[in-house]
């Protein structure tokens, strides 16, 4: 199953942005994004949309929705999806 939180943590990451500085840009708390990050809350839309726009993917991409993630990465555990995403 898709895990919206590892997806973000890996692009964040590769962003070189920290959770603090995220929050900065989309006025959210450090705290809100980790609970973003370990699905412990799931972000609003209008939330997600801020976050692609300043992470500068698709909102497809960031929850998961583009073709490449949905086909390849079906039956992948979070691990192994962000192993892929790193070699992707």
């Amino acid at each position: 199953m898709y895990n919206l939180g590892l997806r973000l943590k890996a692009i964040r990451k590769q962003r070189g942005l920290t959770q603090k500085a995220l929050g900065q840009k989309i006025n959210k708390s450090e705290p809100t994004i980790s609970s973003y990050e370990s699905d412990a809350q799931i972000p609003p839309v209008e939330v997600l949309v801020s976050i692609a726009n300043v992470l500068n993917v698709s909102l497809d991409y960031l929850v998961g929705m583009d073709q490449h993630t949905s086909s390849a990465f079906r039956d992948l555990s979070p691990e192994q999806c962000e192993v892929m995403e790193k070699l992707y």
